[in-house]
C-alpha cells in the first residue's frame, strides 16, 4: 500500500485540489478525504480505515460514554464516536504532532503509565496498536501485556492484524 501511495501522490501533485479530494461516508459520517495523506488514502482505497477497529469502536460506544483518541491523526475514530454517542458523551481527540500518522508513534506504554489510576479505578476498554516504534522508548510488546495484566486486563481480540483490544 505504501508504494502505491507514493506513486499516486507523485502524480496527484500535478492536478488541482479537486482531484486530490474524495468524499467518503461511513455510518452517516461524511469525510472529505485528502488522498495525499496515507491514512486517508487508505480509507479511499479500502473503503474503510481499519475496518475491524472502526466496527468494534462503533459497537462498544453508547450515548453518554467518554471516548479518548490519543494519536487521533485527522479524527476518523473520533468523528465516529461523536456520531454514535449522539452528542451526549465526551470525545477528546489528541494529535500531538502534525507530521505523525495514525498512532502514538511507540509511546503507548508511557501513556498507559500516565493513566494507571484511571485504568485501575474505571476499567475502560482499551484499543491500542503495538508496533515497531516502541524501540525508541526502550520497551517490548510484552511489557504492555504485563502492565495491562497486572491491572486486571486481558488481551481479548486482535483487530485489523495490529490493533489489540484489552478488556476486563
Amino acid at each position: 500500500m505504501r508504494g502505491d501511495w507514493l506513486i499516486y501522490c507523485s502524480i496527484l501533485k500535478f492536478f488541482p485540489k479537486a482531484f486530490r479530494q474524495k468524499n467518503f461516508n461511513f455510518k452517516e459520517v461524511n469525510f472529505l478525504l485528502d488522498l495525499t495523506s496515507p491514512p486517508q488514502f487508505s480509507i479511499y482505497r479500502q473503503k474503510l480505515y481499519e475496518p475491524e477497529t472502526a466496527q468494534k469502536i462503533y459497537s462498544l460506544l453508547k450515548p453518554g460514554d467518554v471516548f479518548i483518541d490519543i494519536g487521533a491523526n485527522f479524527g476518523f475514530f473520533s468523528l465516529l464516536a461523536c456520531k454514535k454517542m449522539k452528542n451526549s458523551g465526551l470525545v477528546i481527540a489528541i494529535e500531538p504532532s502534525p507530521s505523525a500518522f495514525i498512532d502514538t508513534e511507540g509511546a503507548e506504554l508511557p501513556i498507559l503509565y500516565g493513566a494507571k489510576k484511571l485504568l485501575s479505578q474505571q476499567k475502560p476498554v482499551i484499543i491500542l496498536e503495538v508496533g515497531d516504534n516502541r524501540r525508541k522508548f526502550n520497551y517490548k510488546s510484552q511489557d504492555i501485556y504485563n502492565f495491562m495484566r497486572i491491572r486486571g486486563y486481558q488481551k481479548s481480540q486482535m483487530l485489523d492484524g495490529r490493533q489489540i483490544l484489552f478488556s476486563q
